[in-house]
């Protein structure tokens, strides 16, 4: 019984999914047991849990400012923009794809996320904290200033990051075709367009933010969720104890030999009655 729940189980298969095809299985057995005509039911000790528990996923990695930079000179100019903005903002590709000029706060510095464009539809971030607005870098505020004054469709429902032809969508697939390459030549084969927002995700913790404060930035649904992709970028140096001899010398307990026997008691109440 639990090599089948095993095989039922096998990876991508949700917990629901394995309930919902064990179910018929494990309520005939349990007939069975009940009516006698086996000993026992071998489902009881099956558990689905057990099963469906993922292999631990490896750390996500990040680049270092070094290898950003050689990854930036490695691209052709026109996508130099767009990577330098994934690794400061941290955004999904679809979330930059589906970027508007109105989106874009040039005096306050800001970007504001309202949509994405996933799978050639527009609609709505991946959570409702997805909507969110992140800081931008006064300098690559001043570099999208200039971008949009060359753009093809600068008009405030025009797309801050267009594709080829500078009026329809960024396809994510061309996106990771380009970067592979410059991945290569930068010697960071690994790295893919979303390693911009771990990238963003690592520098923010280095740079001392807080866990809820980075979760607001990447819009994640709640801190458990950062916390899970990034806990091995937060820092771990400890301070010294903060506690001096705050609670003072703390007394010593009274050993046996020092406590009054209760003979020693009684003869005293007894020389105060005479």
């Amino acid at each position: 019984m639990k090599s089948f729940a095993a095989h039922v189980a096998r990876p991508g298969r949700s917990r629901n999914t394995v309930r919902l095809a064990l179910a018929p299985l494990r309520a005939m057995l349990a007939d069975a047991a009940e009516a006698g005509d086996i000993r026992q039911n071998p489902a009881r000790g099956v558990r689905i849990g057990n099963l469906t528990k993922s292999p631990a996923a490896a750390p996500v990695k990040a680049l270092k400012p070094s290898e950003a930079a050689t990854l930036i000179a490695a691209l052709p100019d026109p996508y130099r923009l767009l990577v330098r903005f994934l690794l400061e903002t941290g955004l999904r590709i679809s979330e930059v794809a589906a970027l508007r000029w109105s989106d874009v706060d040039f005096a306050a510095h800001r970007v504001r996320v309202e949509r994405r464009y996933r799978d050639g539809r527009l609609g709505p971030p991946k959570s409702n904290a997805g909507r969110r607005v992140v800081p931008l870098p006064a300098p690559t505020s001043r570099l999208l200033w200039e971008a949009r004054k060359t753009a093809r469709n600068a008009s405030d429902e025009g797309l801050v990051f267009p594709g080829k032809n500078g009026v329809s969508y960024l396809d994510a697939t061309s996106v990771g075709r380009w970067f592979g390459v410059a991945a290569e030549k930068a010697r960071v084969p690994w790295a893919t367009p979303h390693t911009c927002r771990h990238t963003c995700a690592s520098w923010l913790l280095e740079r001392r933010l807080t866990i809820t404060a980075v979760q607001a930035w990447l819009g994640h649904a709640n801190a458990a969720i950062t916390l899970g992709f990034y806990a091995h970028f937060v820092p771990d140096e400890l301070p010294a104890s903060p506690f001096g001899d705050d609670l003072g010398t703390m007394p010593a307990e009274t050993s046996r030999d020092e406590r009054p026997s209760n003979n020693a008691e009684h003869d005293h109440s007894r020389v105060i009655s005479s």
